[in-house]
């Protein structure tokens, strides 16, 4: 991120792997004729998107901001959320947003390790590879990202998908958002509005009905609403690509997370939104970046992924 060139950048994305999973910046600015970035990291939490975003202010004046709801309502135990936020802070350069970011979360006592990360591992540096962090195993890390997206070209098999009962938006249940989660997004929405940027909520596909999959994070979209309609923000909630069949089984590595055949989708989605809801915002944007040669290599892995389907 930090190597773009300054002021160009115009659609921010910002969150967990449920971005870097779902947004194809190649696509949305092939869509859009402009230029976005997946500004993410595996396990961002919520708190971790304020700092993340006044950074990206830092260099770029992006006109629109989105950010996934899904981290709303997820609460990580200790371990989880020490890794979530070494893989957002490890990569931030220092600055006093850095260090304020740290320290509003960790002790002074406890924040060495975030200002030096090989710390942690200093007696073991030698035994370590890169096999022994990748937590997925049994799929191979991703090799390729383009601005911040990463190419995934695996799959799951039909019986581990859980389609989304017809009547999914007929539910009104309204999850209760606790007041400290509505607090920090009162404070993105107003960082936001400072920098004349545009606020957005998205939701990325997931299917399943355990914990946050379609029904409690429906639950989630209701109980955030009256919020969001409050500070004008607009909640996209791509969820409903599953209703009509534009989306299946195939698009997705887990109940969480789409692979790049969703992944395509999805950002086609997203870019009409924004061209419909956001016309103003983005009718000054021109696409800065060249990314042919990219859209070449990423347009020859989406043909192989389409033409293995059963």
């Amino acid at each position: 991120f930090y190597s773009l060139p300054e002021d160009t950048l115009d659609v921010l994305i910002v969150g967990s792997s449920k971005i870097n999973h779902t947004y194809n910046p190649l696509v949305i600015n092939s869509e859009l004729g402009l230029d976005s970035y997946s500004l993410s990291a595996h396990g961002m939490g919520l708190k971790e998107m304020y700092p993340v975003i006044k950074e990206a202010f830092e260099t770029q004046s992006p006109k629109v901001v989105a950010i996934d709801l899904y981290q709303v309502g997820i609460q990580d135990n200790d371990l989880q959320a020490n890794a979530s936020r070494h893989r957002v802070f490890d990569a931030m350069h220092l600055s006093y947003n850095k260090v304020s970011a740290v320290l509003s979360q960790v002790p002074l006592n406890e924040s060495l390790e975030y200002f030096l990360p090989f710390e942690i591992n200093h007696s073991q540096w030698k035994e370590l590879s890169l096999a022994d962090l990748n937590p997925f195993k049994e799929h191979p890390l991703p090799a390729t990202r383009y601005f911040g997206y990463y190419i995934v070209d695996y799959g799951i098999s039909a019986d581990k998908y859980t389609p989304l009962p017809a009547d999914y938006l007929n539910d009104t249940t309204m999850m209760d958002i606790p007041e400290d989660r509505l607090s920090e997004l009162a404070r993105i929405s107003a960082l936001c509005k400072e920098h004349g940027a545009q606020l957005v909520f998205v939701v990325s596909p997931s299917f399943g009905a355990d914990k946050f999959g379609y029904v409690e994070m429906h639950q989630l979209v209701n109980g955030t609403r009256p919020f969001a309609e409050e500070k004008g923000i607009t909640i996209l909630d791509y969820n409903t690509l599953l209703l009509d069949g534009e989306m299946s089984y195939y698009d997705f590595t887990d109940a969480h997370h789409t692979n790049t055949l969703g992944a395509d989708k999805v950002s086609r989605a997203f870019a009409r939104d924004l061209k419909n809801d956001f016309p103003d915002q983005l009718s000054g944007c021109t696409e800065d970046w060249d990314i042919s040669e990219k859209m070449k290599e990423y347009r020859g892995i989406l043909d192989e992924m389409k033409n293995s389907l059963p």
